[in-house]
């Protein structure tokens, strides 16, 4: 490698941090007992994850964690994530 490599390696970080920049996670789904988070592929990795959680007094467990695709993109009713927790256990 020459020695140009190094600053074109951290002009492409810095210029993919300014395009994710305010995009690291959305949340699908969120009402009093579940909540459905997208975390958003960084810079070491290229693959988005979904996590659902159950909410109890302020805390979360981790129910899942897993990569998102089509099965879990539809997560957006309690009905729709207790049938994927059935699926999964």
């Amino acid at each position: 490698m020459s020695w140009l490599s190094l600053p074109v390696l951290v002009l492409h970080l810095l210029f993919y941090s300014y395009v994710m920049t305010g995009r690291t996670y959305e949340v699908l789904y969120q009402d009093k007992e579940y909540e459905v988070v997208v975390d958003y592929a960084s810079f070491a990795t290229n693959s988005d994850y979904v996590s659902v959680y159950k909410r109890w007094l302020g805390f979360r467990k981790t129910l899942y964690r897993g990569y998102y695709g089509s099965e879990t993109d539809s997560l957006r009713s309690r009905k729709a994530i207790e049938s994927f927790l059935k699926k999964q256990n």
